[in-house]
């Protein structure tokens, strides 16, 4: 959660003292107890002017002024609440710590307070602690006490803080002693105007759109002869400075054509860019619609980079010109990596890797794969041993005729035609163990052949698919080549280990998904985002699935951002809008709606569409065929035996004929 970071600033231009000097302590201690979280860091800053006076004046407007920030570092140290630390105009801040400081107290004098102030600012956001979302406090004295005066010092001050997108700000000026009370306070007589807290609102008017820092009175402090002093109104000091409809207020924005982010660059007659659409030019105008703001695109940047890169202490691309103060908010598939200048509100996706489907099953193989092997060998031993034991059981009987079964050779035969549901070539004999043996055989292979008959159609059909990758190990272990775009590495810097050796970057990822969906030899790593949009526009089949398959683990986490200038007012305000959005899932359904359009544009160009029904071609009876094949092989190899083994046979016997004749 956001800490609510306060920062006060008090620059003093003297001119009174005593009593002044203690209603401004107790004006700005009833600040820091309302306004600052206790257990914080306070730093109090001091302007060199002042230093400078107390070292080589007795200036008694300097000596009052240091005098004022003795006594409220006194206050200070003994409510113990804050931490505090001093800046000196010769010191400086701690440059990195974890905590932001709570608050900061700047001490200043009359001549060239602007500068003074911007001096000021300077030293404090060199440290880390430095938030310019800080509330601030300016307390402001003169001796004249002329409004024109005080209203043109605190326009110049808001207008100097605006630079750093800094709106919290309160100014307290003196007020006139002679003044009369208000007169909706009880005993107003009794109380005079001390001092007079002002503060500014960057959008209103609202047709001023934060181009206006006129200063609106929002309490004043009070006191009595006897010292007692209070706020009349006791406002709350630091209002929200951002309404929630802006009325058109035009906002600058950077960003670039990129896949389903950001689609289609249009610019008009007058040289007006738009865009056609894209999932982060809806979400934008979502937000827009929603704070009522008119978008105002600048061009992509022209020095090529899109994103931007760090050169010479100088970053390019919508990051330059977020830095630069060019443009006010910038997006477009924009990685969350906590730019030093820059804030973002995020969206998470991932990477993941997407790897080749599994391979379908040969089909060739369709006859064997009905049952497991273990069912096959079963099987088998089963054909055997009935086969043995009716040879046995024919043997024992002494039953004539039935040399068929009683023959080894033969009666595996007769058993197999009965699994193949074709009848028996031999009459079975007639004795009742080995009809009843045959019946138990017959009703085996009745309910064997119809489970596979059942199956055979569907392997036929759809022989199914081999083992599919799974994992990253697999990917790793199986030694195929894989691809990422170089930037992927930036952000994952153990993919240049020893563990990624057949890593190749794909500086054209379309190239890099053309080879993995349709060669099968390659595996990328890439945002699920755009590898789903590739699926819809261009890797995908006639029955819409896609080419490429990818694994369930997500190999990193990465956020997609949208930047704008540090400090930004409007990032609260846009937080809750996209927050809400996110919440209502608007961005998956906006993904989704575009993913579907592609998949329409895409379906208006395929001829032949797929189904969940077949029609049988040859290719379906693959196995078939090659079976029936070495079947005829096999038949045509034992009928040429038999006829080697019939001539041999022939040419014996009529060798031995004629040595008989010639005997005789």
């Amino acid at each position: 959660m956001a800490v609510n970071f306060v920062v006060l600033l008090g620059v003093f231009m003297l001119a009174a003292c005593g009593g002044m000097q203690h209603q401004l302590v107790k004006c700005l201690h009833d600040i820091a107890t309302k306004h600052f979280s206790p257990g914080r860091a306070l730093v109090v800053s001091l302007s060199s002017d002042i230093i400078n006076y107390r070292e080589e004046t007795n200036s008694l407007s300097c000596e009052e002024t240091m005098n004022t920030v003795d006594v409220l570092l006194e206050e200070i140290h003994q409510s113990v609440s804050w931490h505090v630390l001093i800046l000196s105009p010769f010191g400086e801040l701690e440059r990195r710590t974890e905590d932001k400081h709570e608050s900061y107290i700047m001490f200043g004098q009359a001549d060239g307070v602007v500068q003074e102030v911007k001096i000021q600012l300077s030293k404090l956001k060199t440290s880390s602690g430095w938030n310019p979302k800080a509330k601030f406090v300016i307390v402001v004295m003169v001796r004249d006490v002329n409004k024109s005066v005080c209203n043109a010092t605190a326009d110049d001050i808001f207008f100097e803080l605006w630079k750093e997108n800094i709106v919290n700000v309160i100014v307290i000026l003196p007020g006139k002693h002679t003044h009369e009370a208000d007169n909706r306070t009880r005993n107003s007589r009794e109380f005079v105007p001390v001092l007079q807290v002002y503060t500014w609102f960057p959008y209103q008017p609202p047709d001023r759109c934060a181009k206006s820092t006129d200063p609106v009175l929002l309490d004043i402090w009070v006191a009595n002869s006897e010292g007692d002093g209070r706020f009349v109104h006791n406002s709350y000091l630091f209002p929200q400075k951002v309404p929630n409809d802006l009325h058109g207020c035009p906002i600058r924005v950077s960003t670039f054509p990129f896949v389903t982010m950001v689609r289609n660059l249009i610019r008009n007659a007058d040289g007006d860019i738009s865009y056609e659409g894209g999932v982060e030019i809806r979400h934008f105008n979502m937000l827009m619609n929603a704070v009522n703001m008119i978008p105002v695109y600048l061009p992509p940047p022209s020095d090529g980079e899109r994103w931007g890169t760090l050169v010479n202490g100088s970053w390019t691309g919508v990051i330059g010109h977020i830095i630069e103060r060019k443009s006010d908010v910038a997006f477009g598939s924009m990685l969350n990596d906590n730019y030093q200048y820059s804030e973002g509100v995020d969206v998470a996706d991932g990477y993941r890797w997407h790897v080749p489907c599994a391979s379908p099953v040969p089909g060739w193989l369709s006859l064997t794969r009905v049952f497991y092997p273990s069912m096959w060998l079963v099987l088998i031993l089963a054909l055997v041993f009935v086969s043995l034991l009716v040879c046995c059981l024919v043997k024992t009987s002494g039953s004539p005729g039935a040399l068929a079964y009683s023959n080894f050779t033969v009666s595996p035969l007769n058993l197999w035609a009965v699994i193949l549901g074709v009848s028996a070539p031999n009459a079975v004999p007639h004795w009742f163990e080995v009809r009843a043996m045959f019946l138990v055989w017959v009703m085996f292979s009745l309910a064997i052949n119809t489970v596979y008959q059942t199956f055979l159609t569907t392997f036929l059909i759809n022989p199914g698919l081999q083992k599919q990758i799974s994992s990253e190990d697999e990917i790793l272990n199986s030694g195929i080549k894989f691809g990422y775009h170089p930037v992927t590495e930036l952000s994952n810097t153990e993919l240049s280990g020893p563990r990624y050796r057949n890593r190749q970057m794909c500086f054209d990822m379309n190239k890099c998904i053309s080879r993995m969906a349709h060669e099968r030899d390659f595996a990328v790593l890439i945002v699920k985002l755009f590898a789903d949009y590739m699926t819809s526009v261009e890797f995908v089949d006639t029955d819409g699935k896609p080419l490429f398959c990818h694994l369930d683990e997500t190999f990193t986490t990465l956020f997609m951002a949208m930047y704008l200038q540090k400090g930004s007012p409007l990032l609260e305000r846009f937080d809750q809008i996209i927050l809400r959005g996110l919440s209502a899932g608007l961005i998956d359904m906006w993904w989704r709606d575009i993913v579907y359009v592609e998949r329409l544009a895409v379906a208006k160009n395929v001829t032949a569409y797929g189904g969940d029904y077949s029609v049988m071609l040859l290719m379906h009876f693959q196995s078939a065929f090659i079976m029936l094949i070495l079947g005829f092989v096999c038949s045509v190899l034992v009928f040429l035996r038999e006829l080697s083994c019939s001539s041999s046979t022939g040419s014996r016997n009529l060798r031995c004929g004629d040595s008989l004749r010639h005997a005789t």
